[in-house]
């Protein structure tokens, strides 16, 4: 009898000591938050959310992630019952003041998302507790709080890979930004969100196109220069930044652009990057037409037709790789002897594209005198007009001063 009550007692005591599995939250809200879609007026299935009954809001899917709490999909009303946000690899990208206004989210997890846009995570306990100076999001700059001194050097994370436009947005700017004069990029950075860096003290002294790395920034709004009417993006670019050569003020900063050279390295292009430049009519792909075909490059686009990208979509696309036979230099072309020089009617032929057309007079080894005319697809013929001394021969030949290579083959007469 004593036996079996004292193994009444280990067994009771045993079961007591068990601890009970946790409740599962419950799932209070799940859906779509993908990106809009003006036709449909729906957000897309490409990225999902669920937030549970322990305030936990996770985001899942590929691709971009829009505002949540608008009327359309969580709405106001449960902003306060989000305290932990986890984005799950695949989002890349999250939109602005998709989480503004979270008073009670504290943890965050979104350590694979590549952009966060402006105020995203404004006005969460998570911002409000971060103290001053640099702040990042996961791998992302989001925003430098508090005052910055004079001359300041902004040396980003080495495992830096964006820039939110968080610093430059008309709403959550940072008005001492000016005051960073010099910024140290990692090779990490992958993209800088839309006019990010506008109102730096460091942009104020770049050229008039800003690359960073392999990524092109745009237009430097603060150039004196004369806006171009072509582009030329250098090799090795990866990557073009949303609102690259359009202002984001409502007002376009390329409008005069008419054509723009795009490396075989390029994979990215950003939202918006050439929005209103509808000028633009003509682009010029560095590699063949079955590169172009097989590329992965991602283009940014609001709707099926191009949407804030549709002056790249629309353009005439011609492939430089694939150019044959070359531009020649005819033998019909012909040279006289002025008073001040000599005058070249050169003729020529398969010109691929906007280049430029070169006649050198040379006494030996020494060039005495240079002309040059801009020609374009379609034409045959030019005259140009070479100041020079007396000289003993005369070079004719194509070029594409952009890149600085040689079209043609060198046309020579001796005379």
């Amino acid at each position: 009898m004593l036996k079996e009550f004292r193994r009444f007692v280990f067994v009771l005591c045993f079961m007591i000591c068990i601890p009970t599995a946790a409740k599962a939250a419950d799932i209070i809200m799940s859906g779509n938050c993908g990106t809009y879609d003006y036709n449909t007026q729906a957000y897309a299935d490409n990225a999902t959310y669920t937030l549970d009954s322990d305030g936990t809001l996770t985001i899942s899917g590929t691709g971009a992630c829009c505002y949540l709490f608008s009327d359309y999909v969580l709405g106001n009303e449960y902003k306060n019952a989000v305290k932990k946000l986890v984005v799950e690899e695949g989002i890349y990208s999250i939109s602005d003041e998709a989480f503004f206004g979270c008073k009670n989210l504290e943890n965050i997890s979104l350590d694979f998302v590549v952009e966060i846009r402006s105020g995203a995570l404004n006005d969460t306990a998570w911002f409000n507790n971060q103290p001053n100076g640099p702040v990042y999001a996961g791998k992302v700059f989001y925003y430098y709080k508090g005052d910055i001194a004079e001359n300041t050097t902004l040396k980003l994370r080495e495992d830096t890979v964006s820039m939110s436009d968080n610093m430059a947005s008309l709403v959550f700017t940072n008005p001492n930004r000016s005051n960073i004069t010099n910024i140290i990029f990692p090779n990490s950075l992958q993209i800088i969100s839309g006019r990010a860096l506008d109102g730096y003290g460091w942009t104020k002294n770049q050229p008039q196109i800003i690359y960073i790395n392999d990524i092109l920034y745009g237009y430097n709004v603060y150039s004196e220069e004369e806006q171009p009417e072509e582009i030329l993006i250098k090799d090795g670019t990866r990557t073009i930044c949303p609102w690259a050569f359009h202002s984001g003020m409502g007002y376009p900063i390329c409008d005069n652009v008419k054509s723009v050279y795009i490396p075989t390295t390029l994979t990215y292009i950003g939202e918006c990057a050439f929005l209103e430049c509808d000028s633009l009519t003509d682009l010029y792909y560095m590699g063949t037409e079955e590169q172009w075909n097989n590329t992965n490059m991602t283009v940014i686009a609001e709707d099926d037709n191009g949407g804030s990208n549709s002056a790249i979509f629309n353009a005439n696309v011609h492939f430089l790789g694939t150019q044959t036979p070359v531009p020649k230099i005819l033998n019909t072309s012909s040279i006289v002897r002025t008073a001040n020089g000599y005058t070249v009617d050169a003729d020529f032929t398969d010109v691929p594209y906007d280049c430029t057309l070169i006649a050198a007079a040379y006494d030996g080894d020494k060039t005495v005198g240079v002309a040059t005319e801009d020609i374009k697809i379609g034409d045959t013929e030019k005259s140009l007009e070479i100041s020079a001394p007396a000289a003993d021969t005369i070079k004719i030949f194509i070029w594409n001063i952009k890149n600085m290579k040689p079209l043609s083959d060198v046309y020579e007469k001796t005379i």
